[in-house]
């Protein structure tokens, strides 16, 4: 008779312990997809304090986009920002993980791209001062910073630089462009 009872309740504490589960993970999935909205509100409330400005941020932690009155940032689109010089190329293979415009502190017109790359920083650099030169810009300085390398470039009005970072599995490479 014992056994009986054991199983009884074993099988309705199964029951139990599944809807449970599924109960849970219901409520994990829709405070999820809530999470995307309330997640963007809370960034937009920490950026209006800070900047005393009006933000809007859309995305999903991904990808995403934030705008004040000073510029928009976006990542993870792979996509340049709006206005990028033409003449400036994303290196060849690299894949674009951020990406920024807005004003600088002067009031010019800033944009900013962040890639990763497979090749070494020396490979970068041949790249970059050949992609200056060739369209009309004039290196203004090269440095390198342990195992870095930074251009400083100069066409007319517009000012521009790379950041080369080595990493465990290629590059980092930080293009600049200010107008």
């Amino acid at each position: 008779m014992e056994q009986n009872m054991n199983s009884g309740t074993g099988s309705g504490s199964k029951g139990k312990l599944i809807i449970i589960i599924v109960v849970v993970l219901l409520i994990l999935y829709i405070l999820s997809r809530m999470m995307g909205f309330f997640g963007n509100r809370a960034v937009e409330q920490v950026i209006n304090q800070q900047t005393g400005g009006n933000s809007e941020v859309s995305g999903n932690g991904q990808s995403g986009t934030i705008t004040t009155d000073k510029g928009t940032v976006t990542w993870g689109t792979n996509t340049l920002p709006s206005g990028w010089p033409s003449e400036i190329s994303v290196y060849p293979g690299a894949t674009i993980q951020y990406s920024g415009a807005g004003k600088g502190g002067s009031g010019q017109n800033a944009s900013t791209i962040v890639l990763a790359s497979s090749d070494s920083p020396d490979t970068i650099s041949a790249y970059y001062k050949n992609v200056f030169s060739t369209n009309g810009w004039t290196i203004t300085g090269t440095a390198n910073t342990g195992g870095g390398i930074i251009i400083g470039a100069k066409n007319g009005a517009k000012t521009g630089g790379v950041s080369i970072t080595p990493g465990q599995s290629g590059s980092t490479v930080a293009v600049s462009v200010s107008q």
